[in-house]
């Protein structure tokens, strides 16, 4: 008596029967379409995706570098004015600004502390 029966899965597994169906199975498997080329995404048509679709790679890259190029400006005209507005403060506004370890006070130590968490004893 065989611990394997003829129509096992394991037997035929094991003998190698059946693997050509499988194969062709396998093959037969057909590649799923998008269905949003069909009908588009909200607030865009199908005419529009396509169009982007069809665009160059260059194209592309001159919109993303012409975008980064108005960050940079107007970050750079935000730093302009910063500058000419701190030019233009009083300059007895800009003496209380200082603080007391540069104008010459005491300067603040840290307290040590033999553990963390603890105050050593003085």
């Amino acid at each position: 008596m065989t611990l394997f029966l003829p129509r096992t899965i394991f037997y035929r597994r094991l003998r190698k029967k059946g693997t050509q169906e499988d194969a062709l199975k396998k093959a037969k498997k057909r590649a799923i379409q998008s269905s949003v080329m069909a009908r588009g995404i909200a607030g865009i048509s199908i005419e529009d995706l396509k169009a982007k679709k069809a665009e160059s790679g260059d194209k592309r890259k001159a919109m993303r570098d012409a975008t980064v190029r108005e960050a940079k400006d107007a970050k750079r005209k935000a730093q302009d004015q910063k500058k000419k507005e701190k030019k233009a403060a009083p300059a007895g506004a800009a003496a209380q600004n200082v603080k007391m370890g540069k104008a010459g006070g005491a300067a603040m130590k840290p307290a040590r502390s033999s553990a963390p968490g603890k105050q050593a004893a003085r």
